[in-house]
């Protein structure tokens, strides 16, 4: 003959302190326990009750479900904002996966050039500003050899 949802209730509910091991002492102590707490939720208020019903069944875990639905319909609806989200926390991760990398292995850091290259820059550097310092040589010279033309014109000028 099958239990009824009482006695099986009763049957789980001594099983599973036999389970954990409790003597009667505490057995007698939990009844005890949820005999006021199933006192206290028989006389709730009007006002407790409808509380319990708003809470619903997920309480805070279904609060935070249903916002999460509404975040994610809000972002169903706007594919723009949903890219540029997927974006930025794709850099986020990204970035706070290099971070930690490198503070783990200093080696597998992104270091300078390599010195073969840095020849390479200083040499090209050198001959730019000898270029131009040869550049501005020739200009400073031309620019001499104008004004003493200009000097003798004026001095031809002066004699006639």
């Amino acid at each position: 003959m099958p239990l009824t949802p009482k006695e099986a209730f009763k049957a789980g509910f001594l099983a599973r302190c036999e389970e954990e091991g409790l003597e009667s002492e505490d057995i007698t102590l939990r009844i005890k326990n949820a005999h006021v707490l199933h006192y206290k939720v028989g006389n709730l208020t009007p006002e407790e009750e409808q509380f319990v019903k708003q809470a619903g069944p997920g309480g805070v875990l279904g609060g935070a479900a249903a916002l999460g639905s509404g975040l994610l319909s809000f972002l169903l609806k706007s594919p723009w904002l949903m890219a540029g989200m997927g974006g930025l926390g794709g850099m986020a991760i990204g970035a706070t996966g290099a971070t930690v990398r490198n503070a783990a292995d200093p080696s597998l850091g992104m270091g300078g050039p390599p010195e073969e290259i840095l020849d390479i820059q200083a040499a090209e550097l050198v001959q730019s500003l000898n270029r131009e310092s040869s550049a501005a040589r020739r200009r400073a010279a031309m620019i001499k050899r104008k004004r003493e033309r200009e000097e003798q014109d004026a001095n031809r000028w002066s004699r006639i």
